[in-house]
């Protein structure tokens, strides 16, 4: 008895060993998927979240139809924000305790002032602020105080002397370094400069503490004014853009430990939620 198979029936036999062998074959959609999936759970086991989560974000925008995958990422989004919350929680917090202690040592060389009743106080150093500023021409440093300090966190403040139609003030310090400042609120004699206007050269100072801001020229519509600065004027510049960015730096790392803190929350009270069976 003949029990070979029908030379006519190889090819069909052939034909359906394709159709399975594909079907049963590889998606490269989906191997990149997995290996992306397994990328993030390399990150997650090393700890780095941040990664971890810039890849959860490839892998849902990507691969949108990856249902499973898609879903099994939820809860490991949650573990990531979990772990990046508490590793940054600590480091905000010495942040926080390391920049209040030299906003201390910075804050007792300055002295609390206020020029009327209807004025917001302002800080001010205290060897600037020994001279009387409203009567000479010169330039003085001051912190701001109060809610207006988030957005103006110092000024420096100047006084051409007498009303010159003030419109700016050019400053030369001892290195030969020259900067320009733009006065664009005054009353003709004095003014308050921006911080961004005056920041070049306030960083300038304080970073290099044997150099002194000597000169300064007053231009306005209805003439010029030269005067000399004192090394306690310079100072207060240097000084209290100093003081002004320990201020901003508290304000904003407490603001991010805030934001870290209500992460933290969120993500655990989703773990919370979640079936164990969902990974």
């Amino acid at each position: 008895m003949n029990t070979s198979t029908p030379k006519i029936l190889l090819p069909a036999i052939a034909l359906t060993s394709m159709i399975l062998g594909s079907c049963a074959g590889s998606d490269p959609v989906h191997e990149a998927a997995v290996a992306l999936d397994e990328s993030i759970d390399s990150a997650m086991t090393a700890n780095n979240y941040a990664l971890a989560i810039e890849l959860i974000d490839s892998l849902n925008k990507t691969y949108n139809l990856e249902i499973d995958l898609r879903k099994a990422s939820d809860t490991k989004r949650a573990k990531a924000y979990e772990g990046l919350s508490v590793t940054e929680i600590p480091r905000l917090d010495s942040l926080i305790s390391v920049t209040k202690y030299e906003i201390s040592v910075a804050e007792g060389e300055f002295v609390s002032k206020q020029p009327s009743a209807s004025l917001p106080t302002y800080l001010v150093l205290k060897s600037a602020a020994k001279s009387d500023f409203a009567a000479a021409a010169g330039v003085q440093g001051r912190v701001n105080t109060g809610d207006d300090a988030r957005d103006t966190p110092w000024t420096l403040a100047v006084n051409a002397g007498r009303d010159i139609g003030l419109e700016r003030v050019d400053i030369t310090c001892s290195d030969g370094a020259k900067y320009t400042l733009s006065t664009p609120v005054s009353d003709g004699q004095m003014a308050s400069i921006s911080p961004e206007s005056a920041e070049t050269l306030a960083q300038h100072l304080y970073d290099n503490p044997s150099v002194q801001a000597t000169s300064i020229v007053f231009t306005g519509s209805k003439g010029n004014t030269k005067a000399t600065l004192s090394e306690a004027q310079s100072a207060s510049i240097a000084q209290a853009w100093n003081l002004a960015k320990l201020n901003s730096r508290l304000y904003s790392a407490l603001v991010e430990r805030e934001r870290v803190e209500r992460q933290l929350q969120i993500a655990r009270d989703q773990l919370a939620n979640t079936p164990a069976t969902a990974e």
